[in-house]
């Protein structure tokens, strides 16, 4: 007699996504802003492990949810270092027995981070050519290999290129932006290679400020952002100094990490002493949500941006911000809320900030700014995960 039951399909496979720069290093940046957002967000109805790769066993080990846990906690504070908050997630899991993750061709891997560790990536350049997992990546920008002047580092990239090699080998894409995608069309393979994956975009509510208001007495400009020279801080800074002094005292504020190497035109604002401008290293979350309910406007001036979080993000507080017009974290959506540059100078620049003191400027923009409707976090953790689990 033939039996009639079907055989069930088998139980989704759990997603592994690899976090080993958020566990190693859980600096306050951009990226590891989006993958502690994608822990938080991560939806419930789609399996996941998360986990790190491990050089002493040359493979995929378990974090904890403790030791997860831990680390989103601690993201956005100051009460420890970056080292300290990784060691701290590390002495979490020593007392939880972790062991190799033995992977097989059917597993997902998903890497939502950048690293240049030359161990991590021939790890994964192996399990593409020999098909031993299937990595998914989340991709972030390529300024550093297209304008490699912006960090010092000239023509010496050699550091840089096993995380591009892998970039290009890999057959699941996902990118933070069309324009990122559009650069590995365009300049990385220059049309000799199949460029496909979506383009996802990051959440704007990360900073958890309730809706600002606009007063007069709200003064100040706010530049968002890791000190690099890709920014374009200096331009700000230049251009807020050649004009005269705001009347009502306000100040330009500088809030982001300074790295232990600061690039000359970047060292010029960390050594001004002038009470006009300010500057904030390393911010705790609750350090900007408290300039932000004193600032006027944002500053993201940035030609050179994969996506520019930060000026998404403080318009989704209802802040005006003057950005690049090339910026991908704006495109697509309406200009309201927004002086956009078409060129970035320190003359563009000091015209935009000029038209910051109008009064009847500043409150059109803010009104325009809180009629946008932008995108959360949830949306961005639901479509990566859907992405992975589907393809």
């Amino acid at each position: 007699m033939v039996s009639t039951l079907r055989k069930m399909p088998d139980p989704m496979r759990p997603i592994i996504v690899d976090l080993g720069e958020f566990y190693g290093a859980p600096l306050r940046t951009g990226i590891q802003r989006t993958v502690c957002e994608l822990l938080a967000h991560w939806p419930q109805d789609v399996p996941v492990r998360f986990a790190r790769y491990d050089p002493h066993v040359d493979g995929l080990i378990s974090i904890s949810s403790r030791a997860l846990a831990f680390l989103v906690k601690m993201f956005g504070k100051n009460t420890l270092s970056p080292a300290e908050i990784s060691a701290e997630a590390r002495m979490i899991d020593a007392g939880i027995h972790s062991e190799k993750i033995v992977l097989h061709p059917e597993d997902k891997v998903l890497l939502p981070e950048l690293f240049y560790r030359f161990d991590r990536s021939a790890f994964y350049q192996r399990a593409i050519e020999h098909k031993l997992f299937q990595p998914y990546m989340l991709i972030y920008d390529f300024v550093p290999w297209l304008k490699p002047h912006l960090y010092g580092i000239g023509g010496n990239m050699y550091l840089f290129m096993p995380y591009l090699r892998l970039v290009m080998a890999a057959t699941k894409r996902a990118y933070i932006s069309a324009a990122v995608r559009d650069d590995l069309a365009k300049q990385i393979f220059r049309g000799t290679g199949e460029v496909q994956g979506p383009a996802i975009t990051l959440g704007a509510d990360g900073i958890n400020l309730e809706p600002q208001q606009y007063t007069a007495d709200r003064r100040n400009i706010v530049c968002l952002g890791t000190f690099e020279a890709k920014k374009f801080q200096n331009v700000a800074f230049e251009a807020f100094r050649s004009l005269p002094p705001d009347p009502a005292g306000g100040k330009l504020q500088f809030l982001g990490k300074i790295p232990s190497f600061l690039q000359p035109q970047l060292a010029q604002i960390v050594a001004y002493v002038g009470a006009d401008v300010e500057v904030i290293d390393s911010p705790s979350d609750d350090q900007i949500r408290g300039h932000l309910r004193q600032a006027r406007a944002s500053l993201f001036i940035s030609p050179n941006e994969g996506f520019g979080l930060p000026a998404l993000e403080t318009l989704f507080c209802g802040i005006p911000t003057v950005v690049s017009a090339n910026l991908p974290s704006v495109s697509g959506l309406p200009d309201e809320g927004q002086i956009r540059l078409e060129t970035v100078d320190v003359h563009s620049v000091a015209a935009a900030l000029t038209r910051l003191r109008d009064e009847g400027e500043i409150e059109m923009l803010w009104s325009a700014a809180a009629k946008l409707t932008l995108p959360r976090w949830k949306d961005f953790a639901v479509s990566l995960a859907s992405w992975v689990a589907q393809n």
